[in-house]
């Protein structure tokens, strides 16, 4: 089984983007969900260090 969360033309474009799971259902579902936890993470580190950098733009 194969998951594509983009369509073709998005994989052309943004090929680093695409993730591409293979195998059981089961196995997918598990594989996605890692995906998604370490994208949370990232997310959320990437939103703590924006508040840091523009941290002194607001304060007046």
């Amino acid at each position: 089984m194969s998951v594509f969360p983009f369509s073709a033309q998005d994989g052309t474009y943004y090929a680093d983007r695409v993730v591409t799971f293979t195998g059981p259902l089961d196995n997918c579902k598990k594989g996605l969900e890692m995906v998604f936890e370490k994208m949370r993470k990232c997310a959320e580190l990437d939103q703590q260090n924006f508040q840091v950098l523009w941290a002194g733009l607001y304060n007046h």
